[in-house]
């Protein structure tokens, strides 16, 4: 399972305060929105990742499934009356 965590901590937003103190505040606001928004961004694709791996799995199980019971009624038709269905 793919799994992304940027957090933002209070390290980080003093680290940006720092280097960034030379800038204008718009600036400085928009690093941290970009840095908040790339944090909630990989959040997002480590969920998705770990969704789409469930859904694979549940069809994977689904299909294996659904061959069980053809093939299990494929021998019951043919042990009824010698015809098989495909």
């Amino acid at each position: 399972m793919l799994a992304f965590h940027h957090h933002i901590t209070p390290h980080k937003v003093a680290s940006i305060s720092l280097r960034a103190s030379a800038l204008p505040l718009r600036v400085q606001m928009a690093e941290v929105m970009a840095n908040a928004a790339t944090s909630a961004l990989g959040s997002i694709i480590g969920k998705l990742a770990a969704m789409l791996t469930d859904k694979y799995q549940l069809a994977k199980k689904v299909e294996s499934g659904i061959c069980f019971l053809r093939d299990g009624l494929s021998t019951r038709t043919w042990l009824q009356d010698g015809t098989s269905i495909s």
